[in-house]
């Protein structure tokens, strides 16, 4: 069975209690985050606490492979947290915890399949600064001062592609940190579909992804 999605609000203020028309109460954490299950928040619960102030979050870890193998030259998606129509910006990647040095590896970052759409890492970027597993490479980024959204039709997403595999069994993690652009204080609720009263929403968890509109 499936772990219940859960969506985090951020409050204006730190252990704010916030009441909406349903009758039911909010408490922002010691964090500042209303933590709740998709299935437990209402949606109008939702849009009024938008309303009111909270912010849906996105953490600046947009992105990350768990064990990505580095024999294989196929695409391998991210796990991704940006969702449709917000604007981020890559400010950095990396790779950790590889299994053995990574001498042979060479390939790039993608935001489509097939070394399609935006470059993130240029084909080019090798690996061989991971000597060791406890040793963190930062990659070089092909354009660090684009920014992107990702378009309703698309699934977000980033995917390595290795154009040179290591050679033998090697895996390592790929995290992705970026800048996620939310527009100020309540407005979410207005420029992703969340109006006073009305509008549609959809969350999910478990994978780090929250997507609103």
């Amino acid at each position: 069975m499936a772990a219940p999605r859960t969506v985090y609000l951020v409050a204006p203020q730190i252990g704010q209690v916030m009441q909406c028309g349903s009758g039911r109460t909010y408490t922002a954490d010691s964090y500042g985050f209303i933590q709740q299950t998709v299935d437990s928040l209402p949606r109008g619960d939702a849009v009024e606490l938008l309303n009111m102030g909270c912010i849906p979050f996105t953490p600046l870890h947009i992105g990350h492979i768990m064990g990505a193998d580095f024999t294989s030259t196929d695409d391998q998606a991210f796990e991704v947290a940006v969702p449709a129509r917000i604007l981020f910006r890559v400010t950095r990647v990396t790779v950790v915890n590889a299994s053995v040095p990574l001498d042979m590896a060479v390939g790039g970052l993608y935001t489509g399949p097939n070394k399609t759409g935006g470059t993130i890492v240029a084909a080019t970027q090798d690996y061989a600064g991971i000597t060791a597993t406890n040793v963190a490479l930062d990659l070089q980024l092909h354009s660090p001062e684009i920014s992107y959204t990702w378009n309703e039709t698309d699934v977000p997403n980033f995917y390595l592609h290795l154009d040179t595999p290591q050679g033998s069994q090697a895996y390592a993690d790929v995290y992705v940190w970026g800048d996620v652009f939310w527009p100020k204080g309540s407005e979410p609720s207005n420029d992703i579909g969340l109006e006073r009263g009305g509008g549609g929403w959809r969350a999910e968890d478990g994978s780090g992804r929250l997507d609103w509109g």
